[in-house]
């Protein structure tokens, strides 16, 4: 049993800092979902833009009348990319909502393990005391 307990030890250690690990990656996978919700909104941004200026050229093009036709059709031209522009944003921004909902339960449960295993490594320690009741606590390794 007194050797059982060093490597129960050190198993729930590494636990602990596996756990850790994946609360640092998970956070980090919010962070970059943000940043990419942040870039369609600059996508967004030009691409209504660009519907502005298709607009005002389309009008300018009418006014001029038979001289302005070529004018139109790059008018026209530049509100459809504009308007493909604006649904790649959309459809873009559907993936990282997506990913963020299927994180937050992987968040749920990386926060119930995390308490799981600070539960474990306080019953490691009491083990440890119990063994060696002269030896000083050994310190709380576990994390939020």
């Amino acid at each position: 049993m007194k050797d059982l307990i060093p490597q129960l030890d050190a198993v729930a250690t590494q636990v602990a800092d596996a756990t850790e690990r994946t609360n640092d990656a998970a956070r980090l996978l919010h962070v970059k979902l943000d940043a990419i919700g942040q870039l369609t909104g600059m996508i967004r941004a030009v691409a209504n833009q660009t519907k502005l200026l298709a607009l005002n050229a389309s009008i300018e093009a009418a006014r001029s009348g038979d001289d302005g036709r070529g004018f139109g059709v790059v008018a026209s031209e530049m509100r459809a990319l504009a308007l493909q522009a604006e649904q790649g944003a959309n459809d873009i921004d559907a993936r990282p909502a997506e990913a963020l909902e299927a994180a937050a339960g992987n968040d749920d449960a990386v926060t119930a393990l995390s308490a799981a295993v600070a539960q474990g490594l306080n019953v490691v320690g009491q083990l440890v005391a119990a063994q060696h009741p002269d030896a000083t606590a050994r310190p709380e390794t576990a994390h939020d």
